[in-house]
């Protein structure tokens, strides 16, 4: 029983960091972030890494974006180079509200 009451916290801990982002709240963060790494496909993926971390710093409490757009960038990547507008590629990642 013990073990199953620390599965389901775990489990729910782990579906609720999605749910915060899906909710369209960081949308224009989002955004403007994939919008502003156009120009840096050429780079490593350690700099563009970089690149979101540092804008990422410069707005408050954006912590949990940030970590998930790292934790993204291939897909970002793939999105930029397949010309995929910012804000459909944000839909995809489920950081913005379909529209």
């Amino acid at each position: 029983m013990r073990a199953f009451i620390i599965f389901c916290l775990l489990f729910g801990a782990a579906i609720a960091v999605p749910l915060e982002i899906t909710t369209g709240k960081y949308c224009l963060l989002c955004r403007q972030i994939i919008n502003g790494l156009e120009e840096f496909t050429k780079m490593s993926k350690e700099t563009i890494e970089e690149i979101i971390l540092y804008r990422c710093q410069q707005r408050e409490n954006n912590s949990l974006v940030c970590k998930f757009l790292v934790e993204a960038l291939d897909k970002i990547i793939e999105f930029i180079e397949n010309n995929v507008k910012p804000r459909e590629a944000c839909v995809r990642l489920r950081m913005c509200p379909k529209q």
